[in-house]
């Protein structure tokens, strides 16, 4: 899920930060690029406030994409279950 909302955001707003996303995501922003670098068609062009994202055809790997997509559904799912619990007490 958190995969599609950054990928949704991205196509939204080109020139929408890591920041912006970790903070609609609730996640650090270091958790936002590591998780778009694991996104083969999505890639930063230029620099800093000058840049913008771009969907980028590649060939890619199905297998490692859908490897990476279900580790990242996991640990938003556990992530769910840990806010879940704090919500609870």
């Amino acid at each position: 899920m958190i995969l599609k909302k950054k990928i949704r955001m991205i196509e939204t707003n080109q020139k929408v930060s890591t920041a912006d996303i970790a903070k609609e995501l609730g996640l650090g922003i270091a958790t936002v690029k590591r998780k778009i670098k694991k996104i083969p068609n999505i890639s930063y062009v230029g620099s800093g406030n000058n840049g913008h994202w771009e969907r980028v055809c590649v060939e890619i790997d199905t297998q490692d994409v859908a490897q990476d997509v279900a580790q990242d559904v996991a640990q938003d799912v556990a992530q769910s279950d840990i806010h879940d619990t704090r919500n609870d007490t």
